[in-house]
């Protein structure tokens, strides 16, 4: 998860619980050539609304709405929450992304705060605690080599007949950090078949995860990183087989 939260202020009373978050996005946009500092968004929701927001973010809530103040439209779920809203002829989105299981018992607290008498309540994040969690849900990632797999990979990394290999290797990792929210997911490689010293390999492989919220170790994908032959053009009127041409190269590719 990459957590994208820089500032994030919530306020709550008998009525209403309201968020004013700015993110990463926000603080980046530009303006005639120069950065600005971003106006927080005011997403608002009543108390009702604020309680079934918390079964959201937990993952506890059996769907998940948008929840309309008039101006805009606020989903929740486990990755935080998402603004949509009209502007003119188009429609805009902010996502705010930060672990929902950390933002529950905020938004729990607030409702608690202002049950009865009490007039309102606020709680500001500090700086130092965003930056705390978008290190602690940092997607990781790790790789598990078979005997004699890592070596076959660099080895066929500098074979100047093959081409892709880099991006498929770089594919894996961007899609296990898909799948991590500060748990390592595990690249598992193996060879496909028995390598041949004077070709580039074929590879199986898999990913794992480890869900936060039960601690299970989840299969997410598998598939082969595969070294399709390249071969020689033919030459004109050439009515042979085409696989009886020369090899020339390899070029890799991922199926799942």
């Amino acid at each position: 998860m990459r957590v994208n939260v820089t500032q994030l202020r919530l306020v709550a009373d008998s009525k209403f619980v309201k968020l004013h978050p700015v993110s990463d996005e926000m603080v980046e946009a530009e303006e005639s050539g120069r950065k600005y500092a971003a106006s927080p968004r005011y997403l608002v929701l009543t108390r009702e609304e604020a309680k079934w927001a918390i079964k959201c973010l937990l993952g506890e809530a059996e769907f998940s709405p948008y929840f309309d103040d008039g101006i805009h439209h606020i989903k929740f779920g486990t990755d935080g929450f998402r603004e949509a809203y009209r502007d003119g002829d188009r429609w805009l989105d902010y996502y705010f992304t930060l672990p929902g299981e950390w933002l529950a018992p905020i938004v729990e607290g607030l409702l608690l705060a202002t049950d009865g008498e009490a007039k309102g309540a606020e709680v500001v994040i500090p700086t130092e605690e965003l930056e705390r969690i978008r290190e602690k849900y940092a997607p990781k990632y790790e790789w598990d080599y078979a005997d004699g797999v890592y070596e076959k990979i660099q080895q066929d990394l500098e074979d100047a007949r093959q081409t892709r290999l880099r991006s498929c290797l770089d594919g894996l990792w961007r899609i296990a950090e898909n799948y991590s929210d500060g748990e390592s997911s595990i690249i598992h490689i193996r060879f496909d078949a028995l390598p041949k010293q004077e070709s580039p390999a074929s590879y199986y492989w898999w990913i794992e995860c480890v869900e936060r919220k039960t601690g299970n170790t989840l299969r997410v994908m598998n598939g082969g990183i595969i070294a399709h032959p390249v071969r020689e053009k033919a030459p004109d009127g050439y009515e042979g087989n085409y696989y009886d041409l020369p090899v020339v190269g390899w070029q890799y590719s991922t199926h799942t």
